[in-house]
């Protein structure tokens, strides 16, 4: 034709592109054309959701999230165990590995472990494949076996490997149901070969956990057995794991063990004919006979059949939101959505029944490495064996002080049905023990870190309609009425002294924030006098706002003290800095701009905050990722770019959270900007990307933010919530007009109700 229309050129180019490119099976791929194409942009989409998921995301860095198999909030793990050569009681080797190190220091494939947490270390119940070698008097299991971390492949529900047994190569690969693992490994070379069952901690654990008793039955292919242990890193919390192995293979040296052998560990030969070993793993937390009922979830099935169906659970987990994005940020979100569904975990049994430990005597808030020591010859009285419905499992492991900011709403919106089971499982907790912890981990009430996110979890749930409101707040007014922490110095004097009391003023505005989530429960009941009693004592931490430096202030002698730096952190306030805690009490927002002098000032005081205050200074928590005065690697600040929109300002918050999530959330093993805490980081990437957040989570609203996704539509009771971007770009990220069902949404304080979200509707935005 004597001309070639531009765009013929860009497919081409686009047509070259895609010859090159791998891409996964059922991912929708599109492409933009343009009469200068400098690059292919990929949107993906609900198809292949599991191939978006990079496991690895937080496995380096401080991320400590570890790249073992799971399933969404299953209780089963099979994580690889292993620390550095050449650190010490490394904090980045806590969940279990470190992906900034070449090769690892393996102790065996364990069945737990923690995903972000920056203290405590599990990896119980170990199993681990070695070649003999010869020794002073006789053979003995390598003592060298060394995990090489560029061999290492995850995907959702699948892990493998290679380890290096003195010299010689050995494969893994493992997966899980919900309450069961299996593994393979695959000796490569000849020698004699054999496997450990390790029970006690690895050596060098940073703040690991304790073995305190142990039993083991042993034949020629099967072992069972528990292991009773006390976490030293999250309070003294208990932990019961029992199981029941099943291997491919005939063993020797199998015999049964106790504690009085004084040797937690069997070695496990195999023939020479045996190059690999299959062991199927039933995993409870409530006994060996729940241990071998759930052997039985494997069936027959091989590890492959069993890595696809872990593979499924975990599509159908992705698939409630289907997005279309960018592929960089595709990769960003659903990662995030993963990490946001390893924790808390599945507790009680298929029958209902599961193991708590008693309610503690004393103190409901067990101290510092002060749990209950006990032996399994007591577990039925130290840790009876309870039942609920079939309908209603309970779950174990809740980070509150770090979750109750944004994975909990993000989970109550996305997957409801699992927010309802995490509320009913803390309802459960409240019946049993007359409390709710401050932090809950594995099958006890721990001590870590300040206030009580129970509560506010609990009635944020129950504003939501996840939970019975009368029934939770039966516990919440329970719970928040016991003199105890620091509500029993509340209770006497109205503040905290700060003279003996460390982290005096994060605690006070931690507990403000639950009690004024049960004062708002109790108003939606009709409870006045209640509401009334946990509003005036909500209200009692702006006795501590120190109004020439506008910061709360520790209290001496009833009056704030000055703060003689508010830049860095400081004894009265607990991972934070006097400045960033400036900016939290977040229950009362209004309250708080008129402290810093109305809205003016207070965007005023905000952008000195993320323009020029200077980085913080303190515990490697609080400069994690840091922007001016504000840290992004942790929690106490998540909620505050958005706190621009409430002064009627959101362009200077869309601003800051375009720049955050660029800058410090990435597809790669540094790909998080401090420890996940348990989804606490990933939560926040996944509500941004999105483009709305839970600033104050018991208002049972979101504020919207930068949306980074083009389109996306999210399953909700009878069907879809469409959230749809118009004309979005790089250089484009203020909205100009937003619109909830057809109405429009005020641009000066852009608010979107919990309710209008979790059901059919559409969010538009130009």
């Amino acid at each position: 034709f004597g001309y070639i229309h531009p765009c013929i050129h860009a497919l081409d180019e686009a047509s070259s592109a895609m010859r090159h490119a791998e891409f996964s099976p059922g991912v929708r791929v599109y492409y933009v054309a343009s009469k200068k194409l400098s690059r292919v942009e990929r949107f993906v989409s609900n198809q292949s959701l599991v191939d978006q998921v990079d496991i690895f995301v937080g496995t380096g860095g401080h991320g400590h999230t570890f790249p073992g198999a799971a399933t969404p909030w299953g209780l089963a793990i099979a994580t690889p165990w292993a620390h550095s050569f050449s650190v010490s009681e490394d904090w980045d080797s806590q969940s279990g590995f470190n992906a900034d190190q070449e090769s690892l220091n393996f102790f065996g494939m364990a069945h737990s472990s923690l995903s972000g947490a920056g203290s405590g270390e599990l990896g119980e119940v170990r199993l681990l494949p070695v070649y003999m070698e010869r020794g002073m008097d006789q053979d003995r299991p390598a003592t060298r076996n060394s995990l090489l971390t560029a061999s290492c492949s995850a995907s959702p529900g699948r892990f493998s490997g290679t380890v290096n047994s003195s010299g010689k190569e050995i494969f893994l690969v493992s997966s899980v149901t919900q309450r069961a693992a299996i593994h393979r490994f695959s000796f490569k070379e000849k020698g004699r070969r054999a496997v450990q069952l390790l029970l006690s901690p690895a050596p060098d654990s940073f703040w690991g956990y304790k073995l305190m008793d142990y039993q083991i039955h042993a034949s020629s292919k099967s072992i069972e057995g528990c292991s009773l242990s006390m976490n030293t890193g999250i309070g003294g919390a208990e932990s019961l794991l029992c199981f029941s192995m099943h291997f491919s293979a005939t063993l020797s040296n199998s015999t049964n063990r106790s504690s009085t052998d004084h040797s937690p560990e069997i070695l496990l030969e195999l023939t020479e004919e045996d190059k690999d070993v299959t062991v199927r793993v039933g995993l409870s937390r409530t006994d060996i006979h729940h241990a071998k009922l759930n052997l039985q979830e494997l069936g027959d099935r091989s590890l492959e059949e069993v890595a696809q169906d872990a593979r499924q659970m975990w599509q159908e987990a992705l698939g409630v939101v289907d997005a279309e994005m960018p592929a960089e940020t595709g990769k960003v979100f659903y990662t995030a959505m993963y990490h946001s569904m390893l924790a808390p975990q599945l507790l009680s049994e298929a029958d209902g029944s599961f193991r708590l430990q008693r309610k503690p005597k004393g103190s409901p808030s067990i101290g510092w490495e002060k749990g209950e020591a006990f032996t399994l010859a007591d577990i039925d009285s130290m840790m009876p064996i309870r039942h609920n419905s079939k309908k209603d499992p309970m779950y174990h492991t809740f980070s509150l002080w770090d979750t109750y900011r944004g994975l909990h709403p993000f989970v109550n919106l996305i997957h409801p049905e699992m927010g309802r089971r995490f509320a009913n499982t803390l309802v459960g907790f409240g019946n049993i023990w007359g409390f709710l912890p401050r932090f809950q981990l594995l099958q006890s009430p721990a001590d870590m870190m300040a206030g009580d996110g129970g509560s506010i979890i609990l009635a944020t749930s129950a504003r939501e309609g996840l939970v019975d409101r009368n029934r939770a707040f039966q516990v919440l007014n329970a719970s928040r009425r016991m003199a105890v922490d620091e509500r029993g110095i509340l209770y006497k004097q109205g503040f905290i002294e700060e003279r003996g009391e460390e982290h005096s003023v994060s605690k006070t505005l931690e507990q403000a924030m639950a009690d004024s989530c049960v004062s708002r429960l109790a108003m939606d009941l009709g409870y006045e006098a209640d509401a009334s009693f946990f509003e005036r004592r909500a209200k009692l931490v702006f006795k501590y706002w120190n109004k020439d430096e506008k910061v709360f202030a520790p209290m001496i002698q009833g009056s704030p003290e000055n703060v003689p730096d508010v830049f860095n952190q400081a004894d009265a306030y607990q991972e934070g800095t006097a400045l960033q805690y400036s900016f939290s009490a977040h229950f009362d927002i209004d309250h708080m701009m008129a402290l810093h002098g109305g809205k003016s000032q207070f965007v005023a005081d905000l952008d000195n905050f993320f323009n020029k205050a200077p980085p913080p200074q303190g515990q490697a928590d609080l400069r994690l990722s840091i922007l001016h005065g504000f840290t992004m690697g942790n929690e106490p600040t998540m909620h505050i770019p958005f706190l621009y929109a409430y002064a009627g300002d959101p362009g200077k918050g869309q601003d800051i959270i375009d720049n955050l999530l660029q800058q410090f959330f990435k597809d790669g093993k540094d790909g998080l900007p401090g420890n996940d805490d348990f989804g606490a980081l990933s939560a926040w990437a996944a509500f941004n990307i999105l483009g709305f957040y839970p600033v104050d989570p018991c208002s049972a609203e979101f504020v919207l933010g930068r949306p980074f996704i083009d389109r996306a539509a999210l399953k909700v009771e009878g069907g879809t919530f469409e959230i749809v971007v118009h004309h979005k770009s790089k250089h484009s990220i203020h909205f100009q007009k937003v619109t909830l069902n057809g109405q429009d949404v005020d641009l000066q304080r852009p608010i979107l109700p919990f309710s209008a979200l979790a059901q059919p509707g559409k969010l538009e935005i130009w």
